[in-house]
């Protein structure tokens, strides 16, 4: 249950930054934050992963 809440909250972030052309990092570290998980080690390595994964899917309509 944890992990459905985490990653609801997640995709309608990517969802929504995505629409406005941004990365939405500046979101996903928050989450991750709230949800207990450490800043430092994992919270911006995925925030980054996020971050390109979501870049890449908004390109691919433009390309």
């Amino acid at each position: 249950m944890f992990f459905a809440i985490l990653a609801i909250a997640v995709s309608d972030a990517s969802f929504l930054f995505s629409m406005i052309g941004q990365g939405g990092a500046m979101m996903y570290v928050p989450i991750l934050k709230w949800e207990g998980f450490s800043v430092k080690d994992t919270a911006i390595l995925t925030a980054l992963l996020l971050n390109a994964i979501t870049s890449a899917s908004a390109l691919i309509p433009y390309f």
